[in-house]
């Protein structure tokens, strides 16, 4: 599996998923890694991993349509193993709309603008 774009490291003593991704424009390409997402969740799930800690990074990406609805249902297959998430790159209307999903969906999801200070916070 091509897994450039997503890996696990370790911050204070808890493992950390990374998923990258930023820079993404063309909608078929976000679909793609979304793909890639939820087949390296599975594997993580299938050997036992739970109470995930995820850091996403969203910067300079483009989500709509196809790609949203791919995000959307990505989270949903991986939130009963999600203790917290943390965004990279959330600023106008993604911020609005991080709020309003936070809102509706019960999610402990939080953006922040380093990635030291994410993994500072989940980790914590």
């Amino acid at each position: 599996m091509n897994t450039q774009r997503i890996k696990i490291v370790e911050h204070n003593g808890k493992k950390v998923h990374i998923i990258d991704y930023s820079h993404i424009s063309v909608v078929s390409e976000f679909v793609k890694v979304v793909a890639l997402v939820d087949a390296f969740n599975e594997e993580q799930i299938n050997a036992g991993r739970k109470d995930f800690l995820i850091l996403s990074d969203l910067t300079k990406s483009f989500i709509y349509g196809e790609a949203m609805d791919a995000l959307k249902k990505s989270g949903a297959k991986i939130k009963p193993y999600t203790k917290k998430t943390a965004l990279l790159g959330i600023t106008g209307g993604k911020s609005v709309l991080l709020k309003a999903a936070n809102t509706l969906l019960n999610l402990n999801i939080k953006p922040f603008d380093n990635a030291t200070e994410a993994l500072n916070w989940l980790t914590e």
